[in-house]
């Protein structure tokens, strides 16, 4: 039998985090691969009886996703230790997560949530598909409670229902929907969350209707990653019913959830791509309809916006800019674009989707594609994907100040 290992210590927050020397990070980083090292050395017997009753164990995993979550995994340095790190974290959840006692904390849907942030689509769902059945039933019972939550506020809307409560749950849940078609398939079973976005979508605000959209987009992907044909199309004819219903009353027929979804998401073309061929005439039909809906302009919610030069100020008394015509030209429509692709993946940083923009020739929709899929190239794979754009100053001339000090 091993003996009790060394607790943990809380990974830090930021304020707390910037605070510390180089050295001082460099040997928490290694004081805490040790310590994951040991529990992972552990036999099963030792690992359920120590690792898995160790109260500080979740409590350092779940400060940790959530931090590198909000932050990016470059807030843990490039050193080897910061990499062992990563791997050692996602190796110990994946063997707390089997294990038939499972700590409850880390079987709820915020936190998975955060850990498909960190580790991407691929790797969370081998770990989703690899749950013991505890945890499998006590995530089921978080999203039960979450998915009530969003129904009774989407279908109260302005009249008392939390709004920024939805947006913020949605925004967080997405990538694991993203990763889990049983997580997609759960929140679309029945037809009450799938009709508590349409009623909401019609009386909210900008950025909640992106969370919306956003949300239905990667449920309808995660039954055709499923291949829940029968589901999918009844949820699409629903859809399609929601639009002409829209289209025959009052409001703007292109301000409705469906024009919106069909207009600025790929979702068309990424059904057709990866439902079976043979699929039902039912299906192609609707599909078929959906098309209709798609605005004859830009999207409303991601609208281009055309090419203009930012003026940069002069460095007074100390250099001269060069002519207008050489500054550095920000093309708002990259702005644009980006703004897109993270309203679908929000822990992804600008810098990381203009890389990706650069691939794909601007293409909105093969990077949506490819990160959906998981299927981006070596070079960017590899990348650090929460890097942010850095401002380009213009080059300057410099000069002496011929002023004389005050």
């Amino acid at each position: 039998m091993a003996s009790r290992l060394p607790a943990f210590a809380l990974f830090p927050l930021t304020a707390w985090r910037d605070q510390l020397p180089v050295d001082e990070w460099a040997a928490c980083l290694d004081a805490w691969v040790a310590l994951i090292d040991s529990h992972l050395s552990l036999s099963d017997a030792d690992f359920n009886s120590v690792s898995v009753k160790d109260e500080s164990l979740p409590s350092f995993l779940t400060s940790f996703t959530r931090e590198t979550a909000q932050n990016g995994v470059g807030i843990l340095g490039p050193s080897p230790a910061a990499k062992r790190l990563l791997r050692g974290t996602y190796q110990l959840i994946t063997k707390l997560l089997q294990s038939s006692a499972p700590p409850s904390s880390l079987t709820q849907w915020d936190f998975l949530s955060d850990v498909s942030t960190v580790y991407g689509k691929k790797k969370t769902t081998i770990l989703l598909d690899t749950l013991s059945e505890a945890s499998g039933s006590y995530l089921e019972t978080s999203l039960a409670g979450l998915k009530k939550f969003l129904i009774k506020n989407l279908d109260a809307g302005l009249s008392g229902g939390d709004l920024n409560g939805i947006q913020s749950r949605l925004e967080q849940v997405n990538n694991l929907i993203h990763a889990s078609p049983f997580v997609a398939e759960y929140f679309l079973a029945g037809s009450d969350f799938l009709d508590g976005l349409i009623s909401c979508y019609k009386i909210t605000n900008p950025p909640l209707r992106r969370s919306l959209i956003s949300t239905l987009y990667v449920c309808l992907i995660g039954l055709a990653d499923a291949q829940k044909v029968g589901p999918l199309t009844d949820h699409l004819y629903s859809l399609k019913s929601a639009a002409n219903t829209h289209k025959s009353g009052p409001l703007n027929v292109n301000d409705s959830l469906v024009a919106e979804l069909v207009t600025s998401t790929p979702l068309l073309t990424q059904l057709s791509r990866k439902l079976d061929p043979n699929v039902s005439t039912r299906t192609t039909t609707v599909l078929s309809s959906l098309a209709a809906f798609k605005k004859p302009t830009s999207s409303t919610l991601f609208p281009p916006k055309p090419k203009r030069l930012i003026k940069r100020k002069i460095d007074k008394g100390k250099s001269l800019a060069l002519p207008e015509g050489q500054h550095q030209e920000i093309h708002i429509h990259r702005l644009s674009s980006i703004s897109q692709v993270q309203d679908l993946f929000p822990e992804l940083g600008s810098g990381f989707i203009s890389k990706l923009l650069d691939e794909y020739h601007d293409s909105t929709e093969h990077v949506i594609a490819h990160l959906l899929d998981d299927s981006l190239p070596p070079h960017l794979a590899s990348l650090d994907r929460s890097e942010d754009l850095s401002p380009v100053k213009p080059p300057t001339i410099r000069r002496h100040s011929s002023l004389i000090p005050r």
